[in-house]
């Protein structure tokens, strides 16, 4: 059985995680592109957030003070048993980072701006939740997403007749009104499809979910990616808007059915760090954390840990 303490323990530790310790596949590509880069000051910029990568990682200190606001992925297997309340087991869990990271307060509510101080409000922690059947675990990905980036997130119900030139057209679009407020190099999630609501929450998992360089598994939708993300690299923009090769890591696409009468399009782009932390709690009390892309086991101690602490002894 898998508690409510469990689940707490182990969300503070990923959002300690998350601003901390970014995932070696956008370092890899922020190194690649930083060797890369033609422009004289964009190849100073790229290298200055590598040096960044190194002292937080170094010194426990978080990658960037936009700690956004934070969003939890879940895949909860249909033979997973939890004990507790389940939204308390993600408030829990942040409000102990933000205390002891320790992170600033970003979120709000929206219509009073009142502030908690704990990167809590109504709705916050944001949890999406997929059922996984048969599964006798729940997996957490959380994203400490920061709004440079998010607001900067466009949304077109296109007519079919646009076609795919017009979705097309409409994320290069995206990008040049962006600029460099999203804090590029970026990730470029992009959905097509479904309805109003599923088509933005598409875009978003593209966005954040996936590693730099996963194709999508349909060959003309990978090969759409890659000429996106040509596209928009040859656009110029570069680092922060300064000009360069390297406007975006990387275009991810997903797409769904939709209605013969429309065809929606979102674009949602997710800044430099790409800020994410993955890991398994088991019935037993395994736990499985994503590191570098391998599972790592271990067995949950109970330990009481600080967050950031905890999260430096599992690198």
């Amino acid at each position: 059985m898998i508690s409510e303490s469990q689940v707490s323990h182990l969300v503070a530790e990923l959002y300690a995680r998350a601003m901390i310790d970014i995932p070696k596949d956008v370092e890899d590509a922020l190194r690649a592109m930083h060797e890369s880069e033609t422009s004289e000051w964009s190849h100073e910029v790229l290298g200055g957030l590598v040096d960044n990568l190194q002292v937080a990682r170094e010194r426990r200190l978080v990658i960037c003070q936009d700690n956004g606001v934070n969003a939890h992925y879940v895949r909860y297997g249909t033979g997973a048993v939890f004990q507790g309340d389940w939204r308390e087991a993600f408030a829990g869990g942040v409000r102990r980072a933000t205390q002891e990271v320790p992170l600033r307060p970003t979120a709000v509510d929206p219509i009073t701006r009142e502030n908690r101080e704990d990167n809590t409000a109504r709705g916050v922690p944001l949890i999406d939740v997929e059922m996984i059947s048969g599964a006798d675990w729940i997996e957490i990905t959380t994203v400490p997403k920061g709004f440079g980036s998010e607001n900067m997130s466009q949304l077109a119900m296109l007519n079919p007749s646009d076609g795919l030139d017009g979705v097309k057209q409409f994320v290069l679009e995206a990008v040049v009104t962006a600029g460099g407020r999203p804090c590029p190099p970026v990730v470029l999630g992009v959905g097509v499809g479904g309805t109003f609501e599923k088509v933005a929450l598409m875009a978003k998992k593209a966005a954040v979910l996936r590693r730099i360089g996963d194709r999508h598994p349909e060959a003309h939708i990978a090969e759409l990616e890659i000429e996106l993300l040509t596209r928009v690299n040859a656009l110029g923009i570069g680092p922060f808007g300064l000009g360069g090769d390297t406007t975006a890591m990387d275009v991810h696409i997903e797409y769904a059915g939709t209605h013969i009468a429309g065809n929606p399009v979102a674009v949602n782009f997710q800044c430099w760090p790409a800020r994410a932390a993955t890991a398994r709690i088991y019935n037993d009390g395994r736990i499985e954390r994503l590191i570098d892309g391998e599972w790592l086991k271990d067995k949950w101690s109970g330990k009481q840990d600080s967050p950031a602490l905890a999260a430096s002894a599992i690198e």
